[in-house]
Order: structure tokens, then C-alpha cells, then sequence
């Protein structure tokens, strides 16, 4: 078990998964917009409470400690997109300085595996059967 693998496929899942949310709704006149975001790297009391201030992580997060955002401000990309009337169905949103990591907000890069519409697809499929919910 790997939890950086496996918090970074779970990202995955759920960027793939509100852009296949969106094309639902197009395809479907919904009318909603579904848009993902992201906070970039934010000082909060994750690794405090995750996987301690004593570990080998927390060590590599403590040193660039100064490039990472505030809380409030790894906040903004959520909050835009759940409020802004400007933001974009089926964009994804977060901060565009260096690696993403921290800076202006704007439109993040969309990862290739997450614009693969046949694996969006198979994963929407996949959430119904694991749920029991069907969308109309």
C-alpha cells in the first residue's frame, strides 16, 4: 500500500469523474455545471494530524513550508468554483504559479489521464454499480 499512490488516484477519480459529470448534463440539458478544483499545497494541520510531524514527509513539507499557500487562500480555487457565477462547467480550477502549487488563481492543466473519456466513462459506469445510483 502505497498513500501517496493512492491519494493521488483518488484525485484522479474525482477530477475524471465531475468532468464526466459534466458531459452527463450537456449530453442530458441538465443545466448544471460541475466543476472541479484544487488548493495547490496549503499550510494547514494535515501532516500534523496525518503523518506526523516526526516523518520523512513532514520533513520534505517543512522546508518549502515558505512556498505553499495559507490556509484561507488554498481555500479560494473550492470556494470560486462552488459560488463564482462566472466559473465554467466542467473547468478545473486552482492555483496557476509554480507547479501549480501555489499563485493566481486561474484554469489548472487537466492531467492526460484525467481527459481520457473512455476511462471517465468506464468509471462513471463503475460508481453506479458500486453505489446502486443510476442517473437519469
Amino acid at each position: 500500500y502505497n498513500p501517496y499512490a493512492t491519494y493521488a488516484q483518488s484525485k484522479l477519480a474525482v477530477l475524471m469523474w465531475a468532468m464526466e459529470l459534466q458531459r452527463h448534463s450537456d449530453t442530458a440539458g441538465w443545466g448544471i455545471r460541475s466543476i472541479a478544483a484544487h488548493p495547490g499545497v496549503a499550510v494547514t494541520e494535515l501532516v500534523e494530524r496525518g503523518p506526523g510531524l516526526d516523518s520523512k514527509f513532514a520533513a520534505n513539507w517543512a522546508k518549502d513550508r515558505d512556498k505553499y499557500h495559507s490556509a484561507a487562500q488554498g481555500a479560494l480555487p473550492t470556494l470560486y468554483a462552488a459560488t463564482a457565477p462566472e466559473a465554467v462547467g466542467g473547468a478545473y480550477y486552482g492555483p496557476t504559479g509554480e507547479e501549480e502549487k501555489r499563485g493566481p488563481l486561474g484554469f489548472a492543466t487537466v492531467p492526460d489521464a484525467a481527459a481520457n473519456q473512455t476511462d471517465a466513462a468506464e468509471l462513471w459506469q463503475l460508481s453506479e454499480r458500486l453505489t446502486g445510483v443510476r442517473y437519469p
